[in-house]
C-alpha cells in the first residue's frame, strides 16, 4: 500500500506505508507474528490493543511499545493467580485463635506452586479484645479461612456452649460472601465424612456461613498438606 507523501505541481508522490508487527496470542499461551501495513495518522500515536493483540509501530519509537507492554505485564500478573483456568483470589487471610506455628503448614501450602503462589497470605490472631483489628484484617482480604485446632481442647466453633467463632464467622461471611469463606478444623482423630456431618449438624452456622468445611487429622505437616490440598483447590477458584 502506498500513502500520499506530498503534493508537488499537482503531481502526488508516494512513500511506502510503515509496517506494524502484530504479536498475538495463539492457543495455549503460544504466539505468532503477523506483519501488516497501516495508514499512519498524524494526530494520534500509532498504538492499539485489540482482542488480546499487541500492535507495535516500527516507525514510532518506543512510546507506543511501552504503553502496550505495560498492559501485558498487568495481564501477566493477573494470570499468575490462575490455576487450571480458575481465578485465584489475589489475597487470602487465615484467621484463628491458634498461634501461627500451628497452621504454618497451611500457609506454606497456599504459597506453594500447587496454588500458583498466592500472595499475599495474611495471618490474623483472633483475641477477645481485638475484634476491631480482626475487622480491619478481613477488609484486606478477598478470601477468608477460619482455622481451628482441636489441640485447644474441643471442636467448639459456633452454636455451642463457649463457642469461639460465632461473631467472627458471621463477619467473614457478611463481608466477603459465603462463597469466599472456608472453615478448616485441624488435629482431629478422624476426618471422615461421618465426623464432618456430625459437626455440620451440631454447628449449623458453619454450613450456612461458609462455602465448605475441611477436616484434617493429626499428622505430619506434609501429610496435612496432602489431605487438605484437594479441598482447598475446590473452593479457591
Amino acid at each position: 500500500m502506498l500513502l500520499p507523501y506530498k503534493k508537488k505541481n499537482t503531481i502526488l508522490t508516494y512513500r511506502p506505508a510503515p509496517l506494524q508487527v502484530c504479536l498475538q496470542e495463539n492457543g495455549a499461551g503460544k504466539h505468532k507474528l503477523r506483519r501488516r501495513r497501516f495508514r499512519q495518522q498524524e494526530s494520534a500515536p500509532a498504538q492499539s490493543v485489540l482482542s488480546g493483540a499487541i500492535f507495535l509501530n516500527t516507525h514510532s519509537g518506543s512510546s507506543a511499545c511501552d504503553w502496550t507492554l505495560s498492559q501485558q505485564r498487568s495481564r501477566r500478573r493477573s494470570r499468575t493467580q490462575r490455576w487450571n483456568g480458575g481465578q485465584f483470589k489475589s489475597s487470602v487471610g487465615i484467621f484463628s485463635r491458634s498461634s501461627e506455628n500451628e497452621y504454618s503448614w497451611l500457609r506454606n501450602l497456599l504459597e506453594s506452586q500447587d496454588f500458583g503462589k498466592i500472595e499475599p497470605v495474611y495471618s490474623c490472631c483472633i483475641s477477645n479484645n481485638g475484634f476491631s483489628r480482626f475487622c480491619d484484617e478481613v477488609s484486606q482480604c478477598k478470601f477468608g479461612i477460619l482455622y481451628h485446632s482441636k489441640n485447644r481442647g474441643r471442636v467448639n466453633l459456633t452454636d455451642v456452649t463457649d463457642s469461639l467463632y460465632d461473631e467472627e464467622l458471621e463477619h467473614l461471611s457478611s463481608t466477603l460472601g459465603k462463597e469466599n469463606v472456608v472453615v478448616v478444623i485441624d488435629d482431629l482423630d478422624d476426618d471422615g465424612d461421618a465426623v464432618k456431618n456430625t459437626i455440620l449438624c451440631s454447628q449449623p452456622k458453619i454450613e450456612n456461613l461458609a462455602q465448605d468445611l475441611i477436616l484434617v487429622r493429626s499428622a505430619s505437616p506434609e501429610e496435612k498438606k496432602r489431605r487438605a490440598k484437594d479441598g482447598l483447590k475446590t473452593v479457591l477458584h
